[in-house]
C-alpha cells in the first residue's frame, strides 16, 4: 500500500541546518587555510592603531607599523575587531615583498569561530536528519510487516510546535480502538494539515507493529466515514487563536520524547 507521508517543516528544517553547517565550515576552512599560509610567508609587527571604525556601511580599522627594513607603513585593513581602538595597539603580519598585504590574529580567531559554529550546525541538522530518516524507514516496516486496524475517532488538538503567523497550522487526531483482548488503546497521530473535515466516530487506519505492540502509525489518509447519521466534527475550532481547543501542553514533544516533525511517527501506545 503507497503511503501519503504527512510532511511538515522539521524535515525542511533538518536539511537548512546541514546545509548552512557545511556552508559555514567550508568558509572557515579556507580562511583558516589562507590565513595559516600566509603566516608562514608573512612578517610579524606589532601595530599602531590609528583609527578603528565599525558601521553598517563598512569597517575598517588604519594600521601604522614599521617594517623590518625600517620602513614605516599605514595600511587600512577591510575589517573591524571589537579589541581595536585607536591609540591601541594589535599584532598585524604583513607581507615583505609588498608591506601593504597584510593578515591579523583576528583571522585566526574567526575562522576557528565559524569552523566550530558550522560544525555545531552541521551536527544538529545530520544527527536530526538521521533520526527522521531512520524513523521514516521504521515507519514504512510497521505499515508493510504491521497489524491493520481501524480506530474510532475521539477527538483532535491543534499542534503548536509549528506557528505561521503565531496560529498554529498542523492537527493532532486522537482515536481508540478495543483489541480482542478487550484492551482500549489510544492513539495519536503525527502533527499534519488537514485536507478535509473528520468526524468524531469516523474510522481511521492505524498499523500496529508485530515485533513490538508499542509502535505504530496513524495513516490519517485512510479514514472511513461513520456516515451521514454522525454530524459531531472532530476537528478543533478554527476561530482565534485564543479558541484554538486544547493548546498541546508538550510543546510538539511527543509522549516518548521524540520529535513529533518526523515524517512517519513511533509513538507508544497508551
Amino acid at each position: 500500500m503507497a503511503i501519503k507521508k504527512n510532511k511538515t517543516a522539521g524535515t525542511f528544517v533538518f536539511v537548512v541546518f546541514l546545509i548552512v553547517g557545511i556552508l559555514i565550515v567550508t568558509g572557515g576552512a579556507i580562511w583558516l587555510t589562507i590565513s595559516q599560509k600566509n603566516k608562514q610567508y608573512y612578517l610579524q609587527a606589532e601595530a599602531y592603531i590609528e583609527e578603528a571604525v565599525n558601521r553598517e556601511q563598512g569597517s575598517y580599522t588604519v594600521f601604522v607599523f614599521t617594517t623590518e627594513a625600517g620602513e614605516r607603513k599605514t595600511v587600512t585593513y577591510n575589517g573591524y575587531f571589537f579589541l581595536w581602538h585607536a591609540g591601541g595597539t594589535a599584532t598585524i603580519y604583513y607581507n615583505p615583498d609588498n608591506p601593504a598585504q597584510i593578515d591579523t590574529s583576528v583571522d585566526l580567531f574567526m575562522s576557528v569561530l565559524l569552523l566550530v559554529f558550522g560544525g555545531i550546525f552541521a551536527c544538529v541538522g545530520g544527527v536530526s536528519l538521521g533520526k527522521a530518516v531512520y524513523r521514516n524507514i521504521r515507519g514504512k516496516e510497521i505499515v508493510q510487516n504491521g497489524v491493520r486496524v481501524l480506530a474510532t475517532v475521539t477527538h483532535s488538538e491543534w499542534d503548536y510546535s509549528l506557528l505561521v503567523n503565531d496560529r498554529p497550522v498542523n492537527i493532532l487526531l486522537h482515536s481508540e480502538y478495543t483489541d480482542e483482548r478487550g484492551t482500549m488503546r489510544q492513539f495519536v497521530s503525527d502533527p499534519y494539515k488537514p485536507k478535509r473535515p473528520i468526524a468524531v466516530g469516523d474510522k481511521v487506519a492505524v498499523y500496529i507493529s508485530r515485533k513490538d505492540e508499542a509502535q505504530y502509525y496513524v495513516d490519517v489518509n485512510d479514514v472511513v466515514s461513520a456516515g451521514a447519521a454522525n454530524t459531531e466534527s472532530a476537528m478543533p475550532d478554527s476561530g482565534t487563536v485564543g479558541s484554538f481547543g486544547k493548546q498541546n501542553t508538550a510543546s510538539g514533544t511527543k509522549q516518548d520524547g521524540t520529535d513529533p516533525s518526523m515524517d512517519i511517527p513511533l509513538r507508544p501506545v497508551k
